[in-house]
């Protein structure tokens, strides 16, 4: 072999091994890649397991209070006021983890848009809806009687105003009061298949975050004749919603 025909050679082994080489580095930076987005993944986790009980516990904490305040009986029966206004135009229904989104909802309707909610809080859709089919039953075997009233109607029945309810069940759960409440009612929630992801961003992807709730406000003041459709339209721009955004229930 020649002498160039050896250099030839030895270039090619050096490149060959060195490449080797290289290839081991590659393969320890993608180990130590796939480790650390592992790691990014559990605590991801973590800290939505941290926001869950912090939630559950500020209802819970919030919830005691009231009791202490002497509204236990409207905390048993499903719902309870949290604030009031003067002449209010629509009201906003809240439970569970997404009562923080809607009082947000509301912050942001007086803030944006000089709509002023009344707020509720519902601790059980299903106790509200016993409650109002007895209310019901009792009155048709008792038409002799002076008719009784549901929780529901004691406390919403002075405004005959749109109401958005918000849960993070399936609609059907905060659906099943709407024919006892008055005026237009509105619900949001979770339809749509299981996905794991950050609690923000699946609020906004079943569309039950505050700016949705906004946005389903301001419609429900539209189809109501108190703003201009037009509204609605500025709403999905000012908060960046996508009109082409897929449905969650087809995705």
């Amino acid at each position: 072999m020649g002498f160039f025909s050896r250099k030839k050679a030895e270039v090619e082994e050096n490149n060959e091994s060195i490449l080797k080489e290289v290839e081991k580095e590659v393969e320890k930076v993608e180990r130590h890649q796939n480790e650390f987005k592992t790691k990014q993944d559990e605590i991801t986790n973590i800290t939505e397991k941290i926001k869950t009980v912090k939630e559950e516990y500020d209802t819970t904490v919030s919830n005691l209070m009231l009791i202490k305040n002497g509204i236990n009986e409207d905390i048993i029966k499903g719902l309870y006021k949290i604030k009031t206004t003067d002449k209010p135009t629509i009201r906003l229904l809240g439970s569970g983890p997404l009562m923080g989104e809607t009082l947000a909802a509301a912050d942001l309707l007086k803030k944006d848009w000089g709509i002023d909610p009344g707020i509720w809080n519902v601790t059980s859709f299903s106790e509200l809806r016993r409650n109002a089919e007895e209310t019901d039953r009792w009155n048709l075997i008792h038409p002799d009687k002076e008719p009784k009233k549901s929780h529901l109607e004691i406390k919403l029945s002075n405004h005959n105003v749109p109401t958005v309810a918000s849960s993070d069940y399936v609609k059907m759960v905060s659906e099943q009061i709407g024919p006892y409440v008055p005026g237009p009612y509105y619900a949001l929630g979770t339809d749509g298949f299981g996905r794991s992801d950050t609690r923000e961003n699946l609020r906004h992807f079943f569309e039950v975050d505050r700016y949705y709730i906004v946005l389903t406000a301001i419609r429900a003041l539209a189809l109501d004749g108190q703003m201009e459709m037009s509204k609605a339209d500025e709403a999905m721009k000012k908060y960046n919603l996508n009109p082409d955004k897929p449905s969650p229930t087809t995705v």
